[in-house]
This record gives structure tokens, sequence and C-alpha cells, in this order.
């Protein structure tokens, strides 16, 4: 075996147990967790080394698989911001990822069961310890969701307040009134207009027009602001007996005429 200086190396991952690429994968999250800085600091050249270890391997490779003697291509890990690990997969690894660790497959210690649930929850208190040393807490998302939330409760409740506000019935109320009025105010005023031209207009339809103004509720203000008794008052001596009639009892009316 040439001596190509990773001897001292082969036998330190050689007694960790574990696979190699799985003692990789931790070391990168565990570098991360507990020398951020520094690890910032070299994560390029660790990348760099990531993506060109394989172009520059020997040869023959040591310790990568027991039954051929030469190592699967491995798949990059390229270190991400905040201490999280991306996974780039090679084009020609057609190694299955399942067999790292299994008797006869790629990893070095094969044989050796391992607790997929424990390594989870490790890799990701692993995670979080990296992400609170560069200042993210996981936590963030579900605190903004509940501010979020929190915000949208008080808009709601003074959406209801103003439903509920006495002072905005009362306007609305007075604004429909207004406009009602209005409405009369122009229907007593086309009826005036009619029956000041009554010589141009039938019987029928000044009687239906008095039988009108007899049928609305006019307020005293509306009375007087369209001067509406005057005109109705030039009919008290119609050729109509009922128009005359009709005419009389609008005047005899409090405040009509």
């Amino acid at each position: 075996m040439a001596d190509d200086g990773l001897d001292r190396w082969r036998g330190f991952f050689r007694g960790a147990g574990v696979g190699i690429c799985e003692a990789i994968e931790k070391a990168i999250l565990v570098a991360a967790a507990d020398e951020p800085q520094e690890f910032l600091r070299r994560r390029d050249r660790i990348a760099e080394r990531l993506f060109n270890a394989l172009l520059a391997r020997p040869s023959s490779c040591h310790g990568c698989t027991a039954s051929t003697g030469s190592a699967p291509p491995a798949t990059p890990a390229v270190a991400e911001d905040k201490g999280s690990v991306r996974r780039v997969p090679d084009k020609d690894c057609k190694v299955d990822s399942s067999s790292l660790g299994a008797p006869g497959g790629g990893a070095l210690g094969g044989g050796i069961s391992e607790d997929d649930d424990s390594d989870s929850e490790d890799d990701e208190r692993l995670r979080r310890a990296a992400a609170s040393n560069y200042g993210h807490n996981y936590d963030d998302d579900n605190e903004e969701e509940e501010e979020e939330q929190d915000a949208a409760v008080p808009a709601e409740e003074d959406h209801h307040a103003e439903d509920d506000d006495p002072e905005a019935e009362e306007l609305e109320a007075l604004t429909n009134e207004i406009d009602e009025e209005s409405q009369i105010v122009g229907e007593v005023i086309r009826i005036k207009e009619l029956l000041l031209h009554k010589q141009d207009h039938s019987d029928a339809t000044l009687f239906d027009s008095l039988r009108r103004l007899q049928l609305m509720q006019l307020s005293v203000s509306t009375l007087k602001a369209t001067e509406i008794g005057r005109a109705v008052n030039g009919l008290r001596k119609h050729s109509s007996q009922q128009i005359r009639h009709l005419a009389l009892a609008l005047i005899q009316l409090e405040n009509f005429g």
C-alpha cells in the first residue's frame, strides 16, 4: 500500500465505528455547531475539496470496500449557510445509500446496526445548534405565524366594533332618511309643476296627482320648501267636482295650505 499521508486518518475513521461518509456528514454538522466562525471561514475550501477529491483521487482506494478494493464514487456534500448540508448527487454514482454500514457494504465498520431514529434526532439537534450560532431560530417561523394571527384578531374586533357603533348606525339611518326625503321633495316638485300647468293635462292626470299627494306623508319642511299648497289651492274652483273636493281636502290638512 503506497503511503499517501492518509494512513493516520484512515485509522482515525476506522476507530469511529461508522461508515466514512456518515462520519464526514457528522463532522460537518459538529463543525458548524461547535466552531461556526472557523467553519464559515473554511467552508468554500471544504466545498471545493468535496468536488475535486474524486478527480484527484489515487489510482487505488484504501478501505472503501472490502470486496473490490475500489471506491464507489462518493456523493459530495456541499456545506451551506446556517449549518445545513445539501447532498449533491453524482451522475456516475450507482451505489445504493442503504448499503452503507451493512455487512459487505462499502462503509467501514460493516455489520454495525444503526438506529435511524436516534441519528435523525441527533442531526436535528446539531442543525439547530449550528443555526443558532448563525443567529437563526428554527422556531421563528412559528412565532411569526402566531404574531400574524394575534394581529388579525384585533382587526376583526375593530370591524365588529364598527358594526356595533351606535353613532355609525345613527349616521347611516340619517343618510337614508335624507335620501328618502330628497326623493319625496323631487316628486312633490314634479306634481307642483303639473298642477300649475293644469290646462295642459287631463282631469284624470290632475286627480291622480292630487290623490298621490294625499297618500304621501309630507313633512312640514317639505310643504314649506316646495310651496305645493299654492298649486293645490288653484284647483279649488276646478270644473271637475272630484278634483275640487280632493283639493279642498288637502288644503284643510294641517300645515298644508
